[in-house]
């Protein structure tokens, strides 16, 4: 089937985005790793543009697959469980996070469109994480959890060009900004407390600071 296809050729260049960055993924290059001829890509893909951006919207699906929380662990466990899962998965699939970052400065407003939605799903599984701990969610909190996920992916491109943190060190830097700018977002004072209390911390971060200090 035609769909099966484009996702078989799709998949290639994923797993091929591991050895190659973006810019030097030729659809000649694709076409011969899937076995097909670049006429055909064409084909399911209309011209080099469209398999582009074909490729960067499935590598944001990649991503967003490889960062969704374990829902099946508690939810004080979750969140330290996905900044650790996203910071393994740009240390594993580098290009793939970068191609996802180009989509945010992209000229087709479809793939800008996808990268606003990841973000707004990451979002959503915080806040859903912060209210099964007992946080009610305010009108600040989306603008402020966005904010933070923009800070930990320049932090990451940071990583990679100069990597002299180690990872355990990154994932406690994040984390703690964002126990520390929850308190700007107009929580209930006494349920985040209690939140950050059941995560081991108290309710100004300083625990988590003092952990990665030691």
């Amino acid at each position: 089937m035609p769909e099966v296809r484009r996702a078989q050729i799709l998949a290639t260049a994923i797993d091929m985005l591991a050895t190659h960055s973006f810019e030097s993924l030729t659809i000649e290059k694709v076409a011969r790793k899937a076995g097909v001829s670049p006429p055909l890509l064409f084909h399911y893909f209309t011209n080099k543009e469209g398999f582009h951006n074909a490729l960067l919207a499935e590598a944001a699906e990649t991503f967003l697959g490889r960062i969704r929380p374990k829902f099946e662990l508690p939810a004080d466990q979750q969140l330290c469980d996905a900044v650790r899962s996203f910071f393994d998965t740009v240390d594993e699939l580098p290009t793939v996070f970068l191609a996802v970052k180009r989509l945010s400065s992209s000229g087709q407003p479809q793939l800008r469109k996808r990268y606003r939605e990841v973000r707004t799903i990451t979002t959503g599984w915080i806040v859903d994480n912060l209210i099964a701990l007992g946080v009610k969610s305010t009108p600040q909190l989306p603008a402020l959890l966005e904010g933070w996920q923009a800070f930990m992916e320049e932090v990451a491109v940071k990583w990679l060009d100069d990597p002299i943190l180690a990872k355990n060190d990154l994932c406690q830097l994040c984390e703690t900004a964002l126990y520390l700018l929850l308190l700007t977002a107009k929580l209930d004072a006494n349920e985040l407390e209690r939140a950050l209390a059941s995560l081991g911390r108290d309710a100004t971060g300083r625990h988590l600071i003092q952990d990665g200090s030691e």
